[in-house]
């Protein structure tokens, strides 16, 4: 068996020694300080580590989680500030939300002071308000 040098990965179907199986394993290499080989066969979420004779988490793999936890906290903070009572941002929604009824309700007065109710006949607006056709 010829051992590649130490830090190095050597294709598996270009082992000398072929102690590694090509069909299982993609490298093979020596960790420093260690006389016997290591196969080597990284899921795609990995990467060869050749300098440690390792599998290592690619960059992106890390990344991605941290953004993904961080939006996960995001979206939990939001949902619950928006149906916690005791935050501003619930508070200030139904300020508004009660200002915008207020204002409603006062619309609706002033239009029942404009026009008739649709439920009386002409007779009962007649005697209500008086007769102003013949103004």
């Amino acid at each position: 068996n010829i051992l590649p040098a130490v830090s190095d990965c050597i294709a598996t179907d270009q082992d000398p020694g072929g102690s590694c199986n090509p069909d299982k394993f993609e490298y093979s290499c020596t960790r420093e300080g260690e006389s016997r080989l290591r196969c080597l066969q990284c899921g795609s979420s990995y990467e060869y580590d050749c300098d440690e004779c390792a599998c290592v988490l690619k960059n992106e793999v890390i990344a991605g989680f941290v953004l993904l936890v961080l939006f996960g906290v995001l979206v939990f903070v939001v949902c619950t500030c928006y149906l916690c009572p005791c935050c501003p941002w619930y508070k200030n929604r139904q300020m508004a939300a009660v200002g915008q009824g207020r204002a409603r309700a006062h619309e609706d007065t002033m239009l029942d002071e404009l026009s008739p109710p649709m439920h009386i006949t002409y007779d009962d607006y007649r005697n209500t308000y008086g007769d102003h056709r013949n103004r």
